[in-house]
């Protein structure tokens, strides 16, 4: 009838009274799924606003429920793919807040259920700004209501479990328009939680007819449970400063109140919300039972597994009966092995538009297809909170708190679209995205899990599992989605690095003379026989009328950006030769209109720049350089070296003596001229007989691989076709405890996969003796350095400064990769949320600005700063020995052994102090210590 008056202009809806188009919407609203109601709903919605039924016409009652629906509505139509019709109700729903606003004595007349259906609704529709508008107002009418002596009476239990889910996003939304109001938010919270546990004490002792109808009513009580549980996991973690005033004390005990108190409802409402709202409740009930939030999901299955897989069985696939059937000579995928899609859904499990694109995956592959992945696109920074919740897609639980990879942080702007964007411009914040898979695989005993424990026997593992199973294929034009991988059996051999100038087993050798390249530490080597099986790679060595392979770096240069020259004390000869060149490139010129990132290098640094190549290892301390990369050499000019992060003084000097170049004749230089390289993922399993047995080991192993010509492979090597690093292992099933790489030249019999993820094409690498390439930080997997020979003053000037800090013996503060194991007590542990987190706190970045801006300064202000700095940090009374000094202060009599105690720790930070005021200040602390113990015995 609705959608008959609604195509009839001469009808329409005009003779429904305000109540009656109320109660229409609030009963279509809860049906939106159903087409037709969905419809009705959105025509009603088309009549509403100021151009047609008034707000001003309904009672508050109704605007809540009309709220409540136009929400659903919103939520439906984007589910479905829809466009206009969400935005329609959208824009409805922000009239609704509009009109609110400007008719202020509405919410000061309006009941609680009205509130929390409209607080609800603009929640659901992510209107945070005109949530914001109306939560004074809102929070202002509902405390005013707290306070009289009806609240608890005229508020049933659904009402209370309403009032909490809306004001959740009040109490914890990081959104500038929000956060103002979390104090008030929180502190209301609080003040209604003994009301909340006395209806649902009362709710679940009563008997049917009082729960039907009362003051402890709810025509959902799991619902209202779960909404109750779900904000007070919320309000106990936030309920202390600074987010609300008080003693810490009193908030601390208020915390562990409300920890207890929810610990209790979730016992004896358990059975009631887990029968009616299934997997719903899962994201609540581990949060309140896991001693960390981070390890919710984990405890949460442990205890539950049988029921969480009774709902959503686990995938079933036989890896090792993959792996046996790859037994045969090497060769691309066959048929559709390995081919997938991967899916892109939103935090609440909506697919994002876009087709994916068909890939060939290893996980895939091993997998059989059979464990469903997506990838979740996250809306910002991930939290402690999104990593410790499962997600719903198609009705399915998800988890993705699993995985790393280069996609977890999100992609950063170029300079050319910083500079597009318009003055005052604000961007919507975007994230990464993380890989996400089905609850039920990670329950003990799956498929998954025992893959997991191979694939991933240490938690640091967590960021290699994108690179291992789901690499992206090289850019390269017209490639087939099986073009870049080849599965079969493997000779390979496992080098350990030699020190540089140690002699190497692995000897290349050409007809010019011998080829002074290496296996180190990401770079290895790979026979050509082999390498052309996979089309990717025979195409960039005989491109055969195929669009070539590109050279990396081709048609640009890399620039040396100003961070990169920071750490080098001023000199005017440098900035005189930096103005030069710069003239000098402006004045040749065809266009004299600079791009963005032109003008930006040039004000910033002076535009230095060089060729840009890949790095990979020299074998004899010299630096060798392809006729592509030698545009800025010169006869006799030494030559910089720079590779990013310049987060440390990153440029390196060689003396035109150690530098050759393929226009000079040199075999090795070359040899990199013609060579073809590859960047590349090999999954594989390790033979312990002449057949794979079910135990063997897997490994992965990451890096370069060079091409050699069949005629040039060595003799000593003739019954293996590929040479890594030792190094270039980077998890091995086997390392529960910590790495365990070989110590020996090591042959191994594998089978599995191998990948390329990039093709270099002849002219991309420069060799970089193992040493320098240590000082940058930096190994040979992939590694990039600019390479800058025509500014002599420039290198002059690095040259004497490297010179100095060598004779410091400085070694690098590159920390050591830590390891820690993911088995505990014979079960695997899936969380990798502090993992995730910590790679996505942006500490580097936040360094980075830091030393830029201290670096900026003159050189007495850069000390004043560095030794306030290092003052409670490297120098200086440790913090524990300061708080455990305290609680002896604070002590009726002090401990006479704790005092022994801190006076040992005293004198080992005396002893370990440097800077002459943090000695002075260690040994008045002792004295101090010593005078006080002498007088306490």
């Amino acid at each position: 009838e609705v959608l008959r008056r609604a195509d009839r202009p001469d009808v329409g809806l005009s003779d429904f009274t305000a109540q009656g188009l109320a109660i229409l919407v609030n009963g279509f609203g809860k049906w939106t799924q159903e087409p037709v109601c969905y419809q009705a709903l959105v025509e009603i919605a088309r009549g509403l606003g100021p151009k047609g039924r008034r707000f001003g016409a309904f009672i508050t009652p109704a605007l809540g429920n009309i709220a409540n629906s136009l929400a659903r509505g919103i939520l439906q139509g984007e589910e479905a793919g829809e466009v206009a019709e969400p935005a329609l109700l959208k824009e409805r729903l922000q009239q609704l807040a509009h009109y609110l606003h400007y008719a202020d004595d509405r919410l000061q007349q309006a009941d609680v259920l009205a509130i929390a259906n409209i607080f609800k609704a603009l929640s659901k529709a992510q209107l945070s700004d005109d949530l914001g508008v109306l939560a004074k107002p809102g929070l202002e009418r509902l405390e005013a209501l707290r306070a009289t002596p009806a609240f608890e009476r005229d508020n049933n239990l659904e009402t209370m479990g309403n009032l909490c889910a809306a004001l959740l996003p009040l109490a914890r939304s990081p959104r500038p328009a929000l956060r103002w109001y979390r104090r008030p938010a929180l502190n209301l919270l609080n003040a209604i939680q003994p009301v909340v546990e006395r209806k649902i004490e009362a709710h679940l002792e009563a008997g049917q007819a009082e729960r039907d109808s009362g003051a402890n009513a709810s025509r959902c009580p799991a619902l209202s449970v779960y909404q109750v549980l779900k904000t007070r996991a919320v309000l106990e973690k936030l309920y202390r400063r600074p987010y609300v005033e008080g003693d810490k004390l009193a908030l601390r005990r208020r915390q562990e109140e409300l920890h207890a108190k929810t610990s209790q409802i979730l016992d004896s409402a358990r059975a009631l919300i887990e029968a009616d709202l299934s997997n719903m409740s899962w994201n609540v009930i581990a949060e309140i039972e896991a001693e960390g939030p981070l390890d919710a999901l984990d405890t949460f299955m442990a205890q539950n597994a049988p029921s969480v897989q009774a709902q959503h069985a686990a995938a079933v696939f036989d890896v090792h009966g993959v792996l046996e059937a790859m037994d045969h000579e090497p060769r691309p995928p066959q048929g559709d092995a390995g081919l997938m899609r991967l899916p892109v859904v939103d935090m609440q499990g909506r697919p994002l538009a876009g087709e994916a694109e068909l890939r060939y995956s290893i996980f895939h592959r091993l997998t059989s297809g059979a464990v469903k992945v997506v990838a979740v696109q996250l809306p910002g920074k991930p939290s402690a909170f999104m990593l410790a919740r499962t997600l719903s897609v198609e009705g399915v639980p998800y988890r993705m708190d699993l995985f790393g990879g280069s996609k977890l942080k999100a992609p950063q702007k170029s300079l050319a679209q910083l500079a597009a964007r318009l003055p005052g411009a604000t961007d919507e914040a975007t994230g990464g995205k993380l890989l996400a898979i089905p609850y039920a695989d990670t329950a003990p005993g799956t498929a998954f899990e025992q893959l997991a424990r191979a694939w991933a026997p240490f938690k640091e593992a967590y960021y290699y599992t994108q690179r291992r199973g789901f690499a992206a294929p090289p850019d390269i034009p017209g490639l087939g989605p099986h073009d870049y991988a080849l599965e079969g059996a493997f000779r390979l051999s496992l080098l350990p690095d030699r020190p540089a100038g140690a002699a190497h087993p692995f000897r290349l050798a050409g007809p010019d003379g011998p080829i002074a390249l290496r296996p180190h530490d990401g770079c290895g080597f790979i026979r050509a026989s082999l390498a052309e099986r996979m089309p990717a790679i025979a195409r960039a060595v005989r491109p055969d009328g195929a669009a070539p392979v590109r050279v990396f770096g081709q048609g640009k240069r890399t620039s040396v950006p100003a961070s990169g020259l920071q750490h080098y004390p001023r000199d005017a000869a440098v900035a005189e030769e930096t103005r030069e060149k710069a003239e000098a490139w402006l004045g040749s010129r065809e266009q004299p209109r600079l791009t963005a990132e032109e003008l930006f290098r040039t004000v910033t640094s002076g535009h230095i720049d060089g060729p840009g190549a890949v790095a990979v290892p020299s074998g004899d301390g010299r630096l060798y350089v392809p006729t592509l990369k030698s545009e800025t050499l010169t006869a006799d000019g030494g030559v910089l070296v720079g590779r990013s992060p310049y987060d440390k003084p990153n440029l390196r000097p060689f003396a035109a003596g150690q530098v050759r170049s393929a226009r000079d004749g040199d075999a090795t230089a070359a040899f990199l001229d013609r060579c073809v390289a590859f960047q590349y993922s090999f999954n594989v399993a390790h033979k312990s007989g002449e057949r794979l047995a079910a135990d063997d080991p897997t490994l992965f192993a990451k890096g370069i691989l060079i091409v050699v010509p069949d005629r040039m492979w060595p003799a000593a090597f003739a019954e293996r076709s590929v040479v890594m690093s030792a190094e270039d292992v980077k998890c091995h099933s086997h390392w529960l405890e910590g790495k365990d790489r070989v110590k020996a030249d090591t042959g191994l019999d594998c089978v599995g996969i191998l990948q390329a993820t990039e093709v270099f094409a002849p002219g991309s690498l420069v060799a970089v003796p193992s040493a320098e390439q240590k000082k940058l930080d930096g190994d040979f997997d992939g590694d990039t350095v600019v390479i800058v020979g025509d500014r002599p003053r420039l290198y002059e000037h690095v040259r004497q400064f490297d010179q100095k800090e060598q004779a410091r013996g400085l070694a690098s503060l590159k920390p050591p990769k830590s390891h820690t194991p993911a088995i505990e007590n014979g079960d695997y542990q899936f969380s990798r949320s502090r993992q995730i987190l910590s790679a996505t706190q942006q500490v580097l970045e936040t360094y980075s600005c830091l030393q830029r801006n201290v670096l900026a300064q003159p050189l007495e202000a850069q000390r004043w700063f560095a030794e306030r700095a290092v003052f409670g940090t490297y120098e200086g009374i440790h913090h524990e020995l300061r708080a455990d000094i305290r609680v002896q202060l604070q002590a009726e009599r002090p401990d006479g052994q704790a005092m022994q105690g801190l006076l040992e720790r005293a004198r080992q930070d005396g002893e370990a102090a440097r800077h002459p005021v943090a000695r002075e200040l260690a040994a008045l602390l002792v004295s101090e210590l010593e005078t006080w113990a002498h007088q306490g015995n």
